[in-house]
């Protein structure tokens, strides 16, 4: 299953694209850096991944893969 969300927002410095899912990093006055490691954390546990391609001054897109599953009946 593949999930992407974009936003037209001012995309992610180039510099701050290997930081972006470590967690306490944010360039935010207000925040505490936590959604995108912790959402990472999640992903990675399910077996998935998470890719990013932002440019700046445009936005970014954020692409949630995960593994499906068969139902258990």
């Amino acid at each position: 299953m593949s999930l992407s969300i974009t936003d037209t927002g001012c995309g992610i410095f180039r510099e701050n694209m290997k930081n972006i899912f470590e967690p306490l990093f944010t360039t935010k006055a207000r925040g505490i850096g936590l959604g995108l490691s912790v959402s990472k954390s999640l992903v990675d546990a399910n077996g998935g991944s998470i890719k990013v391609e932002s440019e700046e001054g445009k936005g970014s897109t954020f692409t949630l893969i995960l593994p499906t599953r068969e139902a258990v009946s």
